[in-house]
């Protein structure tokens, strides 16, 4: 079950972290799916009364979790794993931290860090980039 619960941890942080290459956008669908089984495993049976139909995205994520009534927190999970596999291939999901990601990086705000005394952190400033002495 701990093998199980790291899994279904790292699989969340892909989606709620990682970065999306967009090769296709995702469908709501999909993302509803996720949603679903996500639900189920951390919360269980969905007990909330049905929203109003007007209220058309809190009714289409209680639809998506009402799907999944009855499942056990296992299944769930497994389900959920399942998915993330699938749609992290299909949507390009990356992981949070890969080498193939560009990261902007900004020296602004160092002043704080020369004050506190961290070395290397002195810069000079040409407009809004720092650079390092």
């Amino acid at each position: 079950m701990a093998d199980l619960e790291t899994k279904f941890n790292e699989a969340s942080d892909l989606i709620s972290k990682g970065s999306k290459e967009e090769l296709v956008p995702a469908a709501a669908e999909d993302k509803l799916k996720l949603y679903g089984l996500f639900k189920q495993a951390k919360e269980g049976d969905n007990t909330a009364s049905a929203p109003l139909s007007v209220q058309w995205e809190t009714k289409a994520k209680w639809d998506a979790w009402e799907k999944n009534k009855g499942k056990s927190k296992e299944a769930a999970m497994t389900e959920y794993i399942a998915e993330v596999e699938v749609q992290k291939e299909k949507f390009g999901i990356l992981p949070p931290c890969t080498a193939t990601r560009q990261t902007q990086v900004s020296f602004e705000g160092n002043e704080g860090a020369v004050k506190r005394g961290v070395k290397g952190a002195e810069t000079r400033k040409f407009g809004h980039i720092g650079v390092r002495k």
